[in-house]
């Protein structure tokens, strides 16, 4: 086989010669491999750090009580360290979230692929990705940090601790 080459629809003296490798493509690689490393390693300082702090943890906490405690108070003597009101309050405020994501998210989502122009739904549609692309962790930190002041402006009464 010759060292020319041709491609269908193009002049028949047109030839494709291999390019000297660059350097970039074999650092590339290897940079890549040494990312994924990382990330592998600083995974496995997490999970060896949270099964360390939690082996110390449950020396002194004994996992039933941990599991079926109704009272979470570790700063105040005598310590407890009960999740069934941890667990209680999550479902509670998932609940609550979920009966007003539910009709909000599909009343949109329907909108948008039924009625709403081409244009809204151009503008609109990228604007919710970004939104969903934002880890709900940030809306809580904004949440606790914008609404618990409002909300204790409006109610001065009410004692409203943040956690």
């Amino acid at each position: 086989m010759n060292k020319t080459s041709t491609v269908a629809g193009a002049p028949a003296k047109m030839t494709f010669r291999r390019s000297k490798t660059r350097i970039s493509d074999k650092i590339i690689p290897v940079l890549l491999g040494m990312c994924a490393l990382l990330s592998v390693i600083t995974t496995i300082g997490i999970v060896y750090t949270l099964l360390q702090e939690s082996i110390i943890f449950f020396r002194e906490v004994p996992v039933w009580s941990f599991l079926t405690g109704t009272t979470w108070s570790p700063i105040l003597p005598p310590k407890e360290f009960g999740v069934l009101p941890l667990l209680g309050g999550t479902l509670l405020i998932t609940g609550i979230a979920i009966i007003f994501a539910v009709p909000i998210g599909l009343a949109c989502a329907i909108y948008l692929n039924e009625y709403a122009p081409a244009r809204v739904r151009g503008i609109v549609k990228p604007v919710l990705e970004v939104l969903a692309g934002v880890p709900t962790i940030v809306y809580g930190y904004f949440a606790l940090e914008t609404v618990t002041p409002f909300l204790q402006k409006i109610f001065p009464n009410m004692y409203i601790q943040c956690a």
